[in-house]
């Protein structure tokens, strides 16, 4: 049985609420917004808990949409990967202990790529808690962060500038 099939089973009777009044099934949700939006959205309700959605945000490709918002981190993160491959630079795999990360050796400064940091370092923590909606909440917090951090610092460097250790 995948993963996915073992999730449908779980949530088929789960039921949640619809902004504006109304409510829908698992079933119905997953045909209305599409079963990864809906299977994500039910996981990131608390058990026993009936989510408050919005179909109208939950249908769009916007801020507004928490399903849209870790697909696009996830989408730019490998986009980042692709680029950085491009120029040289060779992304870890993410294996190990810490993901991967290597605090020590991350020369990171500023306080949005510390928070992003801190977030992935602990993320063993929270997937060993057993608790899908905290990670489901974590992988959004890092989705947020990592679109921060594209904000305000620069990952790759730029035309023919050297490759250094911070990027």
């Amino acid at each position: 049985m995948t993963p996915a099939n073992l999730l449908a089973m779980t949530h088929a009777d789960r039921v949640a609420r619809l902004r504006g009044g109304g409510t829908c099934t698992a079933a119905e949700l997953a045909v209305m917004v599409g079963p990864d939006t809906a299977r994500f959205m039910l996981l990131r309700a608390r058990p026993g808990s009936k989510p408050v959605l919005d179909l109208a945000a939950l249908r769009t490709a916007t801020d507004a949409n928490p399903a849209f918002r870790v697909r696009h981190a996830h989408a730019r993160l490998r986009a980042l990967a692709r680029h950085a491959t491009a120029v040289g630079i060779e992304p870890g795999d993410g294996a190990g202990p810490n993901g991967g990360i290597e605090p020590d050796r991350v020369e990171l400064t500023h306080p949005r790529e510390l928070e992003l940091l801190d977030l992935l370092t602990d993320y063993g923590l929270v997937v060993g808690r057993d608790e899908p909606h905290r990670l489901v909440r974590r992988v959004e917090s890092v989705a947020e962060a990592c679109a921060r951090v594209e904000v305000c610092c620069r990952v790759l460097p730029l035309g023919d500038e050297p490759i250094t250790d911070q990027h």
